[in-house]
Formats: C-alpha cells, sequence, structure tokens
C-alpha cells in the first residue's frame, strides 16, 4: 500500500526534477530542457536573448564595454586576438559607427564618433562567449590607437575593456 502511495509522487517529482537546463557533460541536458535556454540544445541555431549556440549548445554570453580615458579621442581602431573562448559579437552605439573585420582567431575593430564629443564608456561593446570567466581570458589587445577630431593619433588614449 505505501508503495502504491509513493508512485505518484515520484512521477511528480521526475516532472518537477529539471531545475537548471545546465548539463554536466556525463548527463547532457536534462529532460525539460527547453531549446534555446542556457544548457540546452539551441532552437535551430537560435538561443534566448543574451545567450549563443555553441556546438549545437546555448552558452552565456560575456560583454564588455570599451573604455578610453581621452576624452579627446573621436575615433579609434584596434586589433584584438581570441586568447580563450569565441569572439561573438561587436555592438556599436548610436554615438558611434564603426566596422568589424574577422580572420581566424583576430579581430580588427575601428569606430568614429558620430559628433565632436568625447566616446564613452558604452559606445562599443564586445562580446564572448565560452570557458572564459572575464574578457582579458578571452582576449588580448595586441594594438589600438586613437584620434582626435582633427585625425591626429593621441599619444597613450588608454584603451581596455
Amino acid at each position: 500500500m505505501k508503495t502504491l502511495f509513493l508512485l505518484p509522487l515520484l512521477g511528480l517529482l521526475g516532472v518537477a526534477g529539471c531545475t537548471s537546463c545546465e548539463p554536466t557533460p556525463a548527463d547532457g541536458p536534462g529532460p525539460e530542457c527547453r531549446a534555446g535556454t542556457v544548457g540546452c540544445p539551441c532552437d535551430d541555431t537560435r538561443c534566448d536573448t543574451g545567450l549563443s549556440c555553441e556546438a549545437g549548445t546555448c552558452r552565456g554570453v560575456l560583454t564588455s564595454g570599451l573604455k578610453i580615458t581621452d576624452p579627446l579621442a573621436r575615433s579609434c581602431e584596434l586589433l584584438v586576438k581570441n586568447s580563450g573562448g569565441r569572439f561573438s559579437d561587436v555592438v556599436f552605439s548610436g554615438a558611434v559607427t564603426g566596422r568589424v573585420i574577422r580572420e581566424g582567431d583576430k579581430t580588427a575593430i575601428a569606430f568614429h564618433a558620430n559628433s565632436d564629443a568625447s566616446i564613452g564608456g558604452d559606445a562599443v561593446e564586445v562580446a564572448f562567449t565560452g570557458q572564459v570567466q572575464s574578457i582579458d581570458q578571452a582576449l588580448e589587445l595586441s594594438s589600438a590607437r586613437c584620434f582626435d577630431a582633427a585625425g591626429a593619433p593621441l599619444a597613450g588614449a588608454g584603451l581596455s575593456f
């Protein structure tokens, strides 16, 4: 009699058992893993907002704004090298216009202010996916330079992520 009473409870536990769809390598995604959510299979090649489809599984995205310490900077160009994870995206705010070129493990980023004003820390945002805990682990700034409103190079514009 006690066994029959426990069977429905075990069934309910099985239905509510997936509290997180982040799988462990040994067991794969849980039975209630919704496609497109973190740790679950991609929905076709798409994932929920803030996630990226990596090898068929939705993974978290690490983002960081580009910081420019020189208030005279009106345009910049930089070359970054992937040192971990996978470079995912660059997003330019409405305050700047920019271009991105990727080749192998290197990415070139160039942008300019749309007005004669300092470039804020939220003007350029980079995103990475993979097994990285910080942008510093994900990329290496190979070269960078910024220019003033007249196009003259600025010494030590101080670019960082």
